[in-house]
């Protein structure tokens, strides 16, 4: 495994905002850089290559659009590790990659499709969870609707989910947006930002976006994957927990515990099986709940 040092992606940063200098301009000492370009104040000069020769956009593309998503231990990270070393070696800087770890398995998704093919298609929009197994191939099978809350409830499908594709969860309320979900903030907010603090001694609270019962939730999935494999269950597909409108969040698969009980990552060599784990966005994952629950049978493709 390899990562870029914190210095390089520091300057990487920092660079981000700079134009590639030409050589010559390299050797002209600073006071002399400055009187070239008319600017004394260093300030102002920062802020003129990163209002007028910003190349933040380019790297930006490189990085997101081009490479794509980076998950630690993919070939993504790898091939972006690899473009901003040699980036900032072709702006004389001295980066190199080092070894670190001992992390655990990678991942990579190499293909992947998910719609309903019976009784109509339905193209979904979906993504498979970090370190979930493979289809091996198409898998086509009927669809089983497991909204449980706890082990009792995971009892009452004993027998019934073998070689089915198992939606996991209940409805996901879904509000109507009738404001923007970005607003320019005011000077006023802005100065009341500033002088807020936290108090002394208190504790940071939840990060934004995570439930409350957030812990219980993670070890009930892996109850649940434990379940779902034991029954037999081709897939389990879930709805993203956050995201609207097509957006969806995808975490690791849930694996189940060892079998002292300890329980490790998706990613750690010690993982044991799992089930393929889909994240449906939410609209498309509540209708599928919704049909079921009209009496319809529908049979999906995962690939």
């Amino acid at each position: 495994m390899l990562r870029i040092r914190p210095f390089a992606l520091a300057a990487l940063m920092l660079a981000a905002l700079l134009p590639a200098v030409p050589a010559a301009g390299l050797l002209l000492p600073l006071p002399m850089q400055a009187a070239a370009s008319g600017l004394d104040d260093p300030i102002a000069r920062i802020r003129d290559e990163g209002l007028n020769r910003s190349q933040v956009m380019q790297h930006l593309v490189q990085l997101t659009d081009v490479i794509g998503p980076r998950l630690t231990g993919s070939p993504g990270l790898k091939r972006a590790n690899d473009w901003t070393r040699d980036k900032l070696s072709e702006w004389g800087l001295e980066a190199r990659l080092e070894a670190w770890g001992p992390f655990g398995r990678g991942w990579s998704l190499e293909r992947f499709s998910a719609q309903v093919v019976e009784p109509q298609c339905i193209p979904l929009i979906g993504f498979p969870k970090a370190w979930s197994p493979a289809t091996r191939g198409t898998l086509v099978a009927d669809v089983v609707h497991l909204d449980a809350r706890d082990e009792k409830d995971l009892e009452k499908f004993r027998g019934r989910l073998k070689g089915a594709i198992v939606l996991s969860g209940g409805i996901r309320e879904l509000q109507a947006r009738f404001e923007p979900q970005a607003r320019r903030l005011t000077d006023e907010r802005l100065k009341e930002m500033g002088t807020l603090s936290s108090p002394a001694g208190t504790r940071r609270g939840r990060p934004q976006g995570f439930p409350a019962d957030f812990r219980a939730r993670f070890e009930f999935a892996a109850k649940r994957s434990a379940f779902l494999l034991s029954e037999g269950a081709a897939a389990i597909v879930e709805p993203s927990s956050n995201g609207d409108g097509g957006t969806l969040f995808v975490q690791s698969a849930a694996v189940p515990p060892l079998k002292n009980g300890r329980r490790v990552p998706a990613w750690s060599k010690e993982a044991p099986k799992t089930v393929p784990q889909i994240v449906l966005a939410a609209e498309h994952f509540n209708r599928l709940v919704r049909m079921v629950q009209a009496g319809e049978k529908p049979r999906m493709a995962l690939e």
